[in-house]
């Protein structure tokens, strides 16, 4: 049985919260084969890049779910987070300014 990338997602995020990261990121990766830009997927898969120690790996993702959508708060704050783990602080700085652009609330 095929899944949907909706019903993928749901299972990645399971994964994911169950510590099972290598399960978690197939199925992120899975999805984005199918969907690049899918906000949701792109997100988590950075959160999962950063909480296993690869920040710098996960910015891409955050930017991507960024461009899908530039409103949410959450994806501008992972953003910052990736950014700040990674010590790209200039580019930190430059997010901040984006984020106040795009509408970021404290």
């Amino acid at each position: 049985m095929e899944l949907t990338v909706d019903q993928a997602l749901l299972h990645a995020i399971a994964a994911h919260k169950e510590g099972r990261f290598e399960c978690a990121e197939r199925l992120y990766r899975e999805i984005l084969l199918a969907k690049p830009t899918h906000p949701d997927a792109n997100h988590t898969l950075g959160l999962l890049a950063v909480s296993v120690g690869r920040p710098s790996e996960g910015i891409p993702f955050f930017r991507q779910a960024l461009a899908a959508n530039p409103r949410v708060n959450q994806f501008w704050l992972s953003l910052l987070n990736g950014l700040t783990k990674s010590r790209h602080l200039d580019e930190a700085m430059q997010a901040v300014t984006d984020a106040t652009q795009n509408g970021l609330t404290a």
